[in-house]
C-alpha cells in the first residue's frame, strides 16, 4: 500500500492533469505520473521549482504552456482563494484579507 504522502501527491498530480486535459492540454496518466515522479524526485521548496516539475513532465507543446501557467497560478501559487466562494468572513471578492476595524478604548 502506497504511503499516505505518495497516494496524496498521486491525487493531486491526477487532478492537476484532469484540470489541464480540461483546458484541452492532452495530459494523459502517464504524463501526471511523471510529474508525480519529478516532485519526488526534486522535492521542491519553492513554487518555481514545482513550476519546473510541472512544465518539463506536463507540456509537449509550446502553446500549452498559457493553459499550465493559468492553472498553476490557481492550484499552487494561491491566485484563488477557496474561501471566496463559501463566503468566510474577512475575505474580499478576490479572497485578501480584509483589515478589522481597530479595537476602541473602552
Amino acid at each position: 500500500m502506497a504511503e499516505p504522502a505518495a497516494a496524496d501527491l498521486a491525487t493531486v498530480a491526477a487532478r492537476f492533469g484532469a484540470a489541464l486535459r480540461d483546458e484541452g492540454v492532452p495530459v494523459d496518466p502517464e504524463r501526471c505520473e511523471k510529474f508525480a515522479w519529478a516532485v519526488t524526485l526534486v522535492q521542491p521548496h519553492t513554487t518555481d521549482q514545482l513550476y519546473a516539475c510541472a512544465l518539463s513532465t506536463l507540456v509537449s507543446d509550446v502553446g500549452h504552456v498559457p493553459a499550465l501557467d493559468r492553472l498553476f497560478q490557481l492550484v499552487f501559487a494561491g491566485a484563488a482563494d477557496p474561501a471566496t466562494g463559501r463566503g468566510q468572513p474577512g475575505t474580499t471578492e478576490a479572497g485578501r484579507s480584509t483589515p478589522s476595524a481597530p479595537a476602541r478604548p473602552r
